[in-house]
């Protein structure tokens, strides 16, 4: 995520739990601080009000709810854009506060399906459709 936004020109700062993550973060040119951003004093340091967006991509469902309501609360303007790994926690998300949530599940079955129907083409064979329905 940082890396692409970094191409656009996006300012941005990585907070990062892991030191060893956080060094590989400052060792590709990101500004980068060290510490958890489910804590309140943490992103009261960082003075997040000011971020136009705020990107969370912690693995632990539970812990990104907790650190997107932190957000709402700190700065309930900001756009948050929350990665979901399991799709079972969307609707969790989105009441903790989150604008846009990007389900892993959802987007890898795109993914594939696209992928198939690439594969389904090259082969000539075209995937079943209204003007094709399969046999």
């Amino acid at each position: 995520v940082a890396e692409i936004l970094a191409k656009e020109h996006v300012s941005l700062l990585v907070v990062e739990l892991n030191p060893k993550s956080a060094a590989n973060a400052q060792a590709s040119g990101f500004r980068t601080y060290i510490g958890d951003a489910s804590r309140a004093e943490v992103m009261e340091h960082l003075q997040l009000g000011s971020a136009k967006a705020i990107v969370v991509t912690v693995p632990d469902p539970i812990a990104e709810q907790h650190i997107i309501k932190l957000v709402r609360l700190l700065s309930p303007e900001t756009a948050i854009s929350a990665r979901l790994r399991y799709h079972i926690y969307r609707s969790d998300l989105i009441r903790a506060g989150a604008t846009i949530v990007v389900d892993e599940e959802e987007e890898i079955g795109l993914r594939i399906a696209s992928e198939a129907k690439k594969m389904l083409r090259a082969t000539g064979s075209e995937p079943p459709s209204a003007n094709n329905p399969p046999c």
